[in-house]
């Protein structure tokens, strides 16, 4: 059911955030101390844990590094690179419409990127 394909696209998502930074990673020479700068904003507790369980499994020794929290925990803060996750089942984003499109909440997490901001985001949203 709405469960199973919510958990699912949970772990798709969180594969793929892994994928972000390891390309950032890549991309600063293979220094994973640039993780430091990074966050993941991610509005469900559900989804950070499969977030930062996909960043143990990727970076294990520097996955500390990352912030990975809700956008209201990086207020007043920036990072070199912000990663937004908004991959939502249909039935998620209709239960929760002013929570998920809050224009205040998309407003914080896209200018809390110093370099680079990247918004994940399911077609339901």
């Amino acid at each position: 059911g709405a469960f199973c394909a919510e958990e699912t696209l949970r772990r798709q998502e969180a594969a793929v955030v892994a994928h972000v930074l390891a390309e950032h990673v890549a991309a600063h020479g293979g220094d994973a101390a640039c993780l430091e700068r990074t966050a993941v904003i991610a509005p469900h507790h559900a989804q950070k844990r499969e977030i930062r369980r996909a960043l143990n499994d990727a970076f294990p020794k520097a996955s500390s590094l990352v912030l990975v929290d809700t956008v209201d925990k990086l207020q007043g803060q920036e990072r070199d690179l912000v990663v937004t996750c908004y991959a939502f089942a249909a039935s998620q984003a209709r239960r929760e419409p002013a929570f998920v499109f809050s224009r205040a909440r998309v407003n914080t997490a896209v200018t809390r990127a110093r370099r680079k901001h990247v918004l994940l985001a399911t077609r339901a949203v």
